[in-house]
């Protein structure tokens, strides 16, 4: 009798410690497949990331600095220079600006002797 109790102890035990190993074996499975899902949606990301264009910040920063080159090499009658530089008089009313930038371009160039519209000076 006491034998056999033994044997349904051994049995006992012998049946937690494989339903904990397998329990630990399933924690374990499921804790590789969350890592592979979440690499997954990572990789997936940076690649549309990649393919809508993102701005690359590299790209972004030589296209100023060449800009600014393009800028600072420019004659001071451009008229980009003196948007550039130019400082505005008067007073900035409150609210929405009355005018629009084509219409502010048109005066600039209309006080300006020699300019057409067309980007051309005739001198």
């Amino acid at each position: 009798m006491v034998v056999m109790w033994v044997m349904v102890k051994v049995l006992v035990v012998i049946v937690m410690v494989t339903v904990m190993t397998v329990a630990a074996i399933v924690m374990i499975l499921l804790l590789v497949v969350l890592l592979v899902v979440v690499v997954v949606v990572v990789v997936v990301v940076m690649i549309v990331t990649v393919m809508i264009g993102a701005p690359n910040i590299v790209r972004v920063v030589k296209s100023r600095m060449r800009c600014a080159g393009h800028l600072a090499r420019m004659g001071e009658g451009r008229v980009v220079h003196w948007v550039l530089v130019g400082k505005p008089e008067g007073k900035r009313l409150l609210g929405r600006p009355r005018l629009r930038w084509g219409i502010i371009l048109r005066w600039i160039f209309r006080k300006w002797e020699g300019w057409r519209l067309d980007g051309v000076g005739s001198g």
